[in-house]
């Protein structure tokens, strides 16, 4: 266990800053130097060994912490003279990428958290400032050894003091997953404590017609060395279309990995990005439902690699009639025109607007196609057949409900911008 403390002092004692205890693998851990030393401010570095966790837990609900012969308070203030153990500690679990952010661990973490209003008033706490940054070793202020420290720099406040015991589980999938003989490769590396017995991973297999669900225990080794690797091979059917691994340690999913048949590059700034603002691919299944239909084609056409304007709903200085959304290739001298209704059921009034605004635009790029696309939330079953006349007499792509799956499927097996056009023209009506 490696203990870090900053406490300040008040009438009856040292009462806890910040307080973070790290749950760490390695035995040979060396004990922070030059921490500052007054008799108003305290900064403690101590290694316990992991079975004095009761002691140390026991020791929080009682609210009073004692690391290298001081004793530090982990209270809160109920009145001016009255102080108790803090009552409000939570368990929260960080999956691998909310760890990696949170802590700069690379794995699943599970941690007690609790904090309280800083006791320290803004001229107490420049005074202690001004005390930190005149030692002979000094240091910015709290701050600084918040950051440099306790490592808190993304867990708490000025107005705010801290604690938390994690727990890190130190297996996860080692990233270099790779496709060969129609068997899917991947690994697993841990810490050298962990047993390999309790290590599975649960795989899901999609086919077109079925899903094959297996569970691969990892077989344990007698020796272990710290993040050694531990390799599974996964049969793939010829015709998979997506795998899906959970990496399992006792029971409790600890790492996923996810794979398309055209793998996703997950790389790329734009797929991290829109990972971490909507949760994934998943979230525009409902793509027709929800929010406004444009902002989840533009989202759509984004991740297929387009350079996408939305132009609609906005009264532009011109005062000309604008579509919803330009989409250009990354190569080609063509581009998408489109039109989006979601409930409107007069298609045949916005299918004429769209043919006059791809008619205008293709007059000032002359040297470029335009391809005039409408998407509608309705099924195809409800879209009359004077509409359907008047598309296939303009040329224009008609995406229904029923249609919209192909489009997501383009995303999920990275389809090139020239695929993706085959797939709309494929939609214009009497196009075979």
């Amino acid at each position: 266990m490696d203990l870090r403390a900053i406490a300040v002092r008040h009438s009856f004692g040292y009462v806890f800053e910040a307080l973070r205890v790290l749950l760490v693998s390695s035995q040979t851990r060396s004990v922070y130097a030059d921490l500052p030393k007054s008799k108003d401010v305290c900064a403690i570095h101590a290694i316990w060994d992991v079975e004095r966790l009761h002691e140390f837990l026991a020791m929080l609900v009682k609210g009073e912490v004692e690391l290298n012969d001081t004793l530090i308070h982990v209270k809160r203030r109920i009145s001016p003279d009255k102080w108790v153990p803090l009552d409000s500690i939570y368990f929260r679990r960080y999956d691998r990428t909310s760890s990696n952010a949170r802590f700069g661990l690379d794995c699943l973490c599970i941690s007690l958290e609790a904090f309280d209003s800083s006791h320290i008033s803004p001229d107490e706490r420049a005074g202690i400032d001004d005390i930190l940054r005149c030692q002979e070793k000094p240091w910015d202020g709290i701050d600084d050894l918040r950051t440099t420290f306790a490592n808190q720099s993304r867990s708490w406040g000025q107005n705010m003091s801290f604690l938390e015991v994690i727990a890190p589980i130190g297996v996860r999938f080692d990233g270099k997953a790779v496709v060969e003989n129609a068997q899917l490769h991947i690994g697993a590396t841990k810490s050298a404590w962990m047993g390999g017995k309790d290590l599975s991973v649960a795989s899901l297999v999609k086919t077109r017609r079925t899903i094959h669900r297996s569970n691969w225990p990892i077989r344990a080794i007698s020796v272990y060395k710290k993040k050694r690797r531990q390799p599974i091979s996964i049969p793939l059917p010829s015709q998979y279309e997506w795998v899906k691994c959970m990496l399992m340690y006792r029971g409790s999913e600890v790492d996923r990995y996810e794979l398309y048949r055209s793998k996703i590059n997950e790389t790329s700034q734009e797929w991290r990005v829109f990972s971490e603002l909507t949760g994934g691919i998943e979230q525009l299944e409902d793509l027709s439902h929800g929010h406004p239909l444009e902002t989840n084609l533009e989202v759509l056409f984004h991740l297929l690699g387009f350079e996408t304007v939305h132009y609609g709903g906005r009264d532009w200085p011109t005062r000309k009639s604008t579509p919803d959304i330009v989409a250009f290739p990354k190569k080609g001298d063509w581009y998408l025109v489109v039109e989006c209704t979601s409930r409107d059921t007069d298609l045949h009034n916005k299918l004429g607007i769209l043919s006059t605004r791809s008619k205008e635009l293709s007059r000032v790029t002359p040297e470029s196609r335009v391809y005039p696309v409408i998407f509608t939330a309705l099924s195809r079953e409800i879209v009359n057949k004077t509409d359907i006349e008047k598309a296939a007499k303009e040329q224009i792509s008609v995406i229904t409900a029923n249609e919209l799956t192909k489009l997501l499927d383009a995303v999920r097996f990275r389809k090139d911008n020239e695929e993706v056009l085959r797939i709309l023209q494929h939609q214009i009506p009497g196009m075979v």
